[in-house]
């Protein structure tokens, strides 16, 4: 069981303008990042840019790392405030986060 933090509603919603993803290996991560990181992400005129690691095909766990990052492009703080904790089961069929927007069923 994995838990995440789930933006709050106020920054739980798509980016506004356009989202670059970047797939990065581990010690990419960690010079883009400034520091240890599984991913991160940062806007830079008007663009939502997001790391994600190289290696991870769980489509799932992506979605929740994406959503996550996308709070922060959206205004959400690095510390996290008031985020809301999920549990992620990487052996379950279905997973999603809480609003729905992301759930994925997998065979």
């Amino acid at each position: 069981m994995i838990v995440f933090l789930e933006p709050p509603a106020q920054y739980d919603h798509p980016y506004a303008g356009r989202v670059v993803e970047q797939r990065l290996s581990r010690l990419q991560i960690m010079v883009t990042c400034h520091g240890p990181a599984e991913s991160c992400s940062w806007v830079g005129n008007g663009v939502c840019y997001i790391a994600l690691p190289q290696g991870e095909n769980d489509l799932r766990l992506l979605a929740y790392i994406r959503q996550h990052e996308i709070g922060h492009c959206n205004g959400w703080p690095s510390h996290h405030p008031n985020a809301r904790r999920i549990e992620y089961d990487p052996d379950a069929k279905r997973a999603g986060p809480a609003n729905g927007r992301l759930k994925l069923e997998l065979e």
